[in-house]
């Protein structure tokens, strides 16, 4: 017979880190310099952190959780706000999104032109690489949870990262969904990485019924065609970023559509193909430049390899898109040489 302690999961690994012991005077510092030094492993942002009053008392800390892929960082502070601008965001690109459920308190998110605000036992899918500033106007706890591109890109429309998915703790989808997220995090520690694993897949095809519910481009029949169809021109588009030929008369006839129906596809997005490809490059041209094993490559060299055939677009591109020109990014993720005032903070 078995014994039932060798049968029981491992426990998952667990950082935790709190100012209860720091000075009053030295926690907010505190926590920033932390965070900036890499503590957690976890979705490291570039974000400039404030407080309406510096001198007020402040309190605040976090508990990381892991099994298998499965990554959940629960954060506690007193009111705070962040800010992630796009110079951040070229300097710092992160390569998954996030769920973040928020547990106690009130949060305010601006991101893409619109303001939210998210109530306790709500969440919230989002993008971290989109610029956003976020008001927590008092004692405030979340979780997030990291959701990789591979396992949700294929579930939802492309559009949704420019302000993100809100999903209220309401009657029906939306409350079944939160309370989903609330109690896996609860019970992660309990699971085997696989079983972690396919819970978190569970997750991901949840939150993007609950998108899909949300939309009223179509009916639920057509709208999965639809879905399906765009990321499978997406994963086209994406294997052949390099290829300066890359054009949507390419594409649709790849696909056997007319050039008007490959458009009508992007249309729901609010992004269209040119849009989509363009973006695309840059962001692939942004991480080869931000990465320290791509130092050697001089930046025409990542622009034409990323299928830019004009370096006068590129250049012009880029600056508009992530608000400062490619050698700026390189420079500045290679020295972290920043002003003392405008000094960004890695906090999460």
């Amino acid at each position: 017979m078995l014994d039932a302690a060798a049968i029981e999961p491992p426990p998952s690994p667990v950082l935790s880190y709190t100012l209860h012991d720091v000075p009053v005077r030295r926690r907010f510092p505190m926590m920033r310099e932390m965070m900036a030094d890499g503590h957690p492993p976890f979705m490291r942002a570039v974000l400039t952190a404030d407080r309406e009053d510096p001198e007020a008392p402040f309190d605040g800390g976090f508990v990381l959780h892991t099994t298998g892929e499965l990554a959940c960082c629960e954060h506690y502070s007193e009111a705070v706000s962040y800010t992630r601008t796009a110079r951040g965001a070229a300097t710092s690109p992160i390569n998954d999104y996030g769920i973040f459920l928020l547990l106690d308190g009130v949060w305010h998110l601006t991101q893409g032109g619109q303001t939210r605000t998210i109530e306790p036992g709500s969440m919230v899918l989002m993008d971290s690489n989109v610029p956003f500033h976020s008001v927590k106007p008092g004692k405030a706890r979340l979780r997030a949870i990291r959701i990789s591109h591979r396992q949700m890109d294929p579930l939802i429309v492309p559009g949704w990262q420019r302000h993100g998915i809100v999903c209220a703790a309401q009657p029906g989808l939306g409350g079944m969904l939160t309370q989903y997220a609330r109690v896996l995090t609860d019970e992660m520690d309990r699971l085997s990485p696989a079983q972690a694993d396919a819970a978190l897949d569970n997750l991901c095809r949840l939150f993007a019924l609950h998108s899909h519910a949300q939309t009223n481009h179509a009916g639920p029949a057509g709208h999965a065609i639809h879905a399906a169809r765009l990321v499978q021109i997406r994963r086209h588009i994406d294997q052949r970023l390099a290829d300066p030929a890359l054009s949507p008369a390419s594409v649709a006839a790849a696909h056997g559509m007319s050039l008007r129906n490959l458009h009508l596809l992007f249309e729901p997005t609010g992004v269209s193909f040119a849009r989509y490809v363009l973006r695309r490059r840059l962001q692939e041209c942004r991480a080869t430049l931000a990465s320290p094993a791509q130092a050697h490559r001089s930046v025409t060299d990542i622009a034409f390899g990323w299928g830019f055939n004009s370096l006068t677009t590129f250049y012009g591109a880029f600056q508009r898109e992530f608000g400062m020109a490619p050698g700026e990014v390189r420079r500045t993720a290679g020295s972290g040489d920043v002003a003392p005032s405008e000094r960004p903070h890695r906090i999460h």
